[in-house]
């Protein structure tokens, strides 16, 4: 006899519609995770950039084709924009966001975009103090998303 597996919604072997990414901080590490929609095209996009450096911005905007009103200068004008965006129509500017930014800034940026819903993949460490690790999981906890941690090296 042979046995089947029930499909489960959102099951691999059926993959949905990609899912869309903000990138917020495009240094090595960003630039390591994003690669995935270049590769998988299919199953990842990535549709907004927060990086202060403009060169960077332009070119990863160029690379990726971000729609020159979801490319910012930092993630504040991001978060800004997702808000205004929520507060009028409900949905986010994407599904996700990679936050690769400075270690010392990632428990500020995940209370954040958890508070607007957004699943997270965070660069490691996940933060500089036992003090930001808990703020982290009580943000994540209370958002009920989806939250991952990376450990990708910037050159694979």
């Amino acid at each position: 006899s042979t046995s089947t597996i029930p499909a489960m919604p959102n099951d691999i072997r059926d993959p949905p519609s990609s899912i869309t990414v903000a990138v917020i901080g495009f240094g090595q590490r960003g630039k390591a995770y994003a690669k995935y929609a270049l590769d998988a095209p299919t199953r990842c996009k990535i549709v907004a950039i927060a990086e202060p450096r403009p060169n960077t911005r332009s070119i990863v905007a160029s690379q990726y084709n971000i729609d020159e009103a979801l490319q910012f200068k930092d993630w504040k004008d991001f978060y800004a924009t997702s808000k205004d965006l929520i507060s009028t129509t409900g949905r986010r500017l994407a599904d996700a966001v990679i936050i690769a930014v400075q270690d010392y800034m990632h428990a500020e940026l995940v209370e954040a975009f958890a508070g607007q819903g957004y699943h997270i993949l965070c660069e490691k460490p996940m933060a500089t103090s036992v003090e930001h690790c808990l703020r982290i999981e009580k943000a994540v906890k209370e958002a009920g998303i989806i939250f991952g941690m990376g450990h990708g090296k910037p050159s694979c």
